[in-house]
């Protein structure tokens, strides 16, 4: 489930974030095409940050294009985006419905409400 329903947003649409890191659409829209493919394999009940998916789509530096890309990302892609939290495990704010659907797939939180990231965090083999 995609963590945002408007596709059509400036934020999508956007050419350019606020480095300068991606000179056109093209560039923007395969990034987000790279952390889709990363995002679709996080299998069930385990987490990857915003920063790891980055780091894994080829671009470390861009967590938060991450976000953007997950607020972004289809519906039709059926994409797993609840398996993304940020560094300390913490679900989007925006997206309350995301911790419900971890905790389904078994995941635990700790008692200030971040994934236990040490028992649910991917660990790709190299």
């Amino acid at each position: 489930m995609a963590a945002g329903t408007d596709s059509g947003s400036s934020m999508c649409a956007a050419e350019t974030d606020s480095n300068g890191s991606f000179r056109g659409i093209s560039m923007r829209k395969a990034f987000f095409e790279e952390v889709y493919s990363v995002v679709a394999q996080i299998p069930e009940g385990k987490v990857l940050s915003y920063g790891q998916v980055a780091a894994l789509a080829g671009r470390p530096r861009n967590a938060r294009m991450v976000g953007q890309a997950m607020w972004c990302a289809p519906e039709e892609l059926a994409l797993p985006c609840h398996r993304v939290v940020n560094s300390m495990g913490r679900v989007a704010p925006a997206c309350p419905e995301h911790r419900q659907m971890l905790a389904l797939e078994g995941v635990t939180f700790r008692r200030n409400g971040c994934v236990d990231m040490t028992k649910h965090g991917w660990k790709i083999d190299s």
